[in-house]
């Protein structure tokens, strides 16, 4: 009888153990993407930059003009995951920490290729290249000035929510930009 009761409070332990873990966990119930904005990026790079969730998707909730700006964002569930902009600059303003009040913690950061200032923050980064436009792409602003740069800035989840562990944040969005910028040369740079 001892063996028995033993038995039985040994294999409802286990049950409670079992269901108190699962509980906890959150799975990723959709593929990570392996393209962010029409850019080109290893699935590695975004997929510690996105959180559990059933279903991911790119929105683009404004038109572009195209050549000019973009913005997208990724959804995971109802949320905001990541979101990524871009915007043709005439080179007047080219300090990413200028920006500093937009993102928590923003410090400046390095990266090679055609970058001219970059800052990277616990919830997102800005980086300003030196990119001119490609040759079917606008030249020139409306009101004037040649196109020289582009400024291209990303936000990881909600702004202002709590970010658990902000350094390992900050290096998963610093190693995501080295990923990404190689594409996003590609993508919107003459000569690249």
């Amino acid at each position: 009888m001892k063996n028995k009761l033993i038995g039985s409070v040994a294999a409802f332990s286990v049950l409670l153990f079992g269901l108190g873990c699962s509980r906890g966990e959150q799975e990723r119930n959709y593929a990570v993407p392996a393209e962010v904005c029409d850019v080109p990026v290893a699935e590695s790079a975004v997929e510690p930059l996105l959180p559990e969730g059933d279903s991911l998707a790119e929105k683009r909730p404004y038109s572009q003009d195209e050549g000019v700006e973009d913005f997208c964002a990724l959804k995971v569930g109802k949320g905001y995951a990541l979101t990524v902009s871009f915007d043709r600059d005439i080179g007047d303003g080219v300090d990413a920490m200028l920006a500093s009040d937009d993102y928590s913690n923003l410090k400046r950061a390095s990266f090679s290729g055609s970058v001219l200032s970059a800052g990277v923050g616990e919830d997102g980064a800005i980086v300003w290249l030196d990119c001119k436009p490609k040759s079917a792409q606008p030249q020139t602003r409306p009101t004037g000035g040649a196109y020289e740069s582009l400024v291209m800035e990303l936000r990881v989840g909600n702004k202002g929510a709590e970010i658990k562990n902000p350094d390992q944040q900050r290096q998963h969005i610093e190693d995501f930009v080295r990923a990404y910028l190689p594409g996003v040369e590609k993508t919107w740079c003459a000569g690249a």
